[in-house]
């Protein structure tokens, strides 16, 4: 009973975790960042609001320069590849040019 109990728990959490993390991605409010394959979330950024809108500018310059130092960590020297998505707006490619 007590594994029953473990394993419902883990379907059922496991996978809103997985949600959770991806919460807001290519949506009004927010910036994103995928892999170079425009489908797979590295990372999502909520921006303050401005008047009747979000400040896109003051979310999405840090937020950019924070997915190229984590790429250059990860992959180390070199291009890599991804792409940055403004809002529900089109993912534009982008590089990440690590030394």
């Amino acid at each position: 009973m007590k594994r029953a109990l473990i394993l419902f728990g883990l379907v059922v959490f496991v996978p809103t975790l997985a949600l959770a993390d991806n919460s807001g991605a290519g949506t009004k409010g927010h910036v994103t960042a995928y892999a170079d394959d425009g489908t797979t979330v590295l990372d999502v950024a909520s921006c303050p609001k401005k008047g009747l809108s979000w400040d896109y500018n003051a979310c999405g310059n840090p937020f950019r320069a924070k997915m190229k130092d984590r790429l250059c960590a990860e992959k180390g020297k070199g291009k890599h590849a991804w792409r940055y998505q403004v809002s529900t707006g089109p993912k534009m490619k982008s590089t990440a040019l690590c030394k």
